[in-house]
């Protein structure tokens, strides 16, 4: 209870700095609120903001944000912190790339060859660390194939 308390303080404290950094001043927070309340119902807001899909993808994303945090939490129960910590290195190029694709009400992002060699230089390093770990069992399904190439 008092984690909580502490939250809704610094939020209140931290108020008029995220309303500066928005360009918002107070007096207009609870237009703005408002204005948001009204997108996510699925009105149309005075400031003529689009908001088709919602409430679905509000909705969805938190879904899915509880669905990949539940995840996250037994792989870190049957993995441990280790491997999820290279799980969650590795998952952030691959949704960067996600976001490459043309996406419904999202702009289709385009990357640099910057991107490009550093998630190859992470994922190679990341192959590298786990080595021990995935080449015994790449090596017997490769040893499987290559039987049953010579018998079939």
């Amino acid at each position: 209870m008092c984690c909580f308390c502490a939250q809704a303080a610094f939020l209140l404290l931290l108020l008029p700095v995220t309303c500066k950094l928005k360009g918002l001043s107070l007096p207009e927070l609870p237009a703005y609120l408002k204005a948001g309340t009204d997108c996510l119902m699925g009105g149309s807001p005075l400031c003529g903001a689009d908001c088709s899909g919602a409430p679905l993808l509000p909705v969805l994303y938190i879904c899915v944000n509880v669905a990949f945090n539940v995840a996250a939490m037994y792989l870190v129960r049957s993995s441990g912190a280790v491997a999820t910590a290279l799980t969650m290195s590795c998952l952030v190029p691959i949704t960067v790339l996600a976001f490459t694709l043309p996406l419904p009400f999202l702009q289709q992002a385009h990357l640099g060859p910057g991107f490009m060699y550093g998630t190859g230089l992470l994922m190679a390093g990341l192959l590298m660390f786990n080595a021990r770990v995935w080449m015994p069992a790449a090596v017997q399904i490769g040893q499987q194939w290559r039987a049953k190439l010579a018998n079939g």
